[in-house]
């Protein structure tokens, strides 16, 4: 079997923040490229998980994967020391064999299409809208903005570099550095603000540059924001809602909550849902069924009383699934030059006994 061509780190982070802004990530969440190795490799294959876990970084290190997308984000917390607890561990062994890890996290449950849509293919709806629609701001002055390529004269390469390590700008990548006819080449991605100042390095040093815009427009944020309001096309009762739910993420038993004076049988017509933990976005949110992955005992009684019954899948077991939907979307999406595998060790920790 022929190799995958591959694609640089520069490349593959611009693919993904195309597919789903950064922005739209919720702004506790720590998303976007977590762990970029010193030395960066061609990434030929990219393993797809859920979580990272001990036995997923042996499963990456076994696939030989030269990327990792957790859809968890497996570094949030700040760090004052590496030690020898799993994430610490899992760090380390990441940057030991130069293996990228990027967390997508809240910008694909927010995105058009994204993990949230996919769940909502449980039913026959009529109407799909976010619980709360994302609202469009203009990039602050240190968001990424733009992608930059780069060939620069082999002479002002050590001036470059150290202009490029003294910004803290997330997200600011260099290419391996290639020669070609005394030049290096570079792509990096930066904010509006650091633009202004590369490029008034660049044009008195005779380099050459191409500069693209890569602010999401407020079009393309149409339809993303938290969670989804389902309207069905013809009302179904709640156990059929409970069979539906179990055959498209494939699970034998899920836990309901039934709403004050409803049965089984009763009939729904609209659904509030939210993959992961959705207490937070669905208490606003109207609707004669919540369905999430998990939610606290006080909350579940208080949409009950509010006659909205509740179905709980398990919190990673509502993602999950759409990792399977999203790997040959990716593949296409990095223009068939990487290969995407799902996870085979990744797993919600709960199982039912």
């Amino acid at each position: 079997m022929t190799a995958p061509e591959g694609l640089n780190l520069p490349t593959i982070f611009q693919l993904l923040t195309n597919f789903a802004p950064l922005t739209l990530a919720e702004s506790w969440d720590n998303v976007g490229l977590l762990i970029k190795p010193v030395k960066m490799q061609l990434i030929r294959k990219v393993l797809l998980t859920i979580d990272l876990t001990d036995d997923v970084m042996q499963e990456a290190l076994e696939e030989e994967a030269q990327m990792i997308i957790s859809y968890h984000p497996p570094l949030f917390n700040s760090f004052k020391r590496i030690t020898n607890q799993w994430k610490d561990r899992i760090a380390a062994t990441c940057l030991e064999n130069r293996i990228a890890v990027y967390s997508p996290h809240t910008s694909w449950d927010s995105v058009k299409d994204g993990l949230n849509d996919w769940l909502a293919k449980c039913f026959d709806c009529e109407s799909i809208v976010p619980i709360s629609p994302y609202k469009f701001l203009e990039p602050g002055r240190n968001e990424i903005t733009h992608s930059m390529s780069i060939k620069c004269p082999t002479t002002k390469v050590d001036e470059l570099n150290l202009i490029l390590n003294k910004t803290s700008c997330y997200g600011l990548f260099s290419s391996l550095p290639q020669n070609e006819e005394g030049y290096h080449k570079y792509d990096i991605l930066c904010s509006v603000k650091e633009l202004r100042n590369y490029k008034q390095f660049l044009e008195d040093n005779q380099c050459e540059f191409e500069v693209k815009n890569q602010t999401a427009s407020k079009e393309t944020l149409e339809g993303c924001g938290s969670g989804r309001i389902c309207r069905l096309k013809t009302p179904i009762s709640l156990s059929e809602a409970v069979d539906k739910v179990k055959k498209h993420i494939n699970l034998p038993h899920l836990r309901l909550a039934l709403a004050v004076g409803k049965t089984e049988e009763s009939k729904i017509r609209s659904i509030a849902l939210v993959a992961g933990s959705g207490a937070s976005a669905l208490r606003d949110a109207y609707a004669d069924l919540y369905l999430t992955g998990e939610m606290l005992h006080h909350d579940i009684l208080a949409a009950n009383h509010q006659l909205t019954s509740v179905i709980l899948i398990n919190h990673s077991d509502s993602e999950r699934g759409f990792l399977k939907e999203v790997a040959p979307r990716l593949e296409s999406i990095f223009q068939n030059k990487v290969v995407v595998h799902v996870s085979k060790k990744d797993k919600d920790p709960l199982i039912t006994v």
